[in-house]
Parts: C-alpha cells; sequence; structure tokens
C-alpha cells in the first residue's frame, strides 16, 4: 500500500490477520466466559444469584 515493495506488502498484510485473529479470540474467549457465567447463574451456582 505504500509501494511496490513486497516486505512492506506482507507486513501489512500479517498485521491486519494478525488483528483479525486476535479479534476472533478475543470474541471467542468472551462468548465462553459469557455463556459459562449465564449458565451457572440461571442454575444458582453462583454466589450472587
Amino acid at each position: 500500500m505504500y509501494g511496490t515493495a513486497p516486505g512492506v506488502a506482507s507486513i501489512e498484510t500479517a498485521a491486519s490477520l494478525g488483528s483479525l485473529y486476535t479479534a476472533a479470540i478475543f470474541a471467542s474467549v468472551y462468548a465462553l466466559v459469557y455463556a459459562f457465567v449465564a449458565g451457572a447463574g440461571g442454575s444458582g451456582a453462583l454466589p450472587t444469584e
């Protein structure tokens, strides 16, 4: 994007793929934790319920 240098292009591609991968991992972990907390709370396993 900043020229024809293949190194720059591959670095940018890796950075964007890495951030997408990180966002996907974060979303998955958050969903698992949320499901666990919601399930435990619904069954009365949590002290707050």
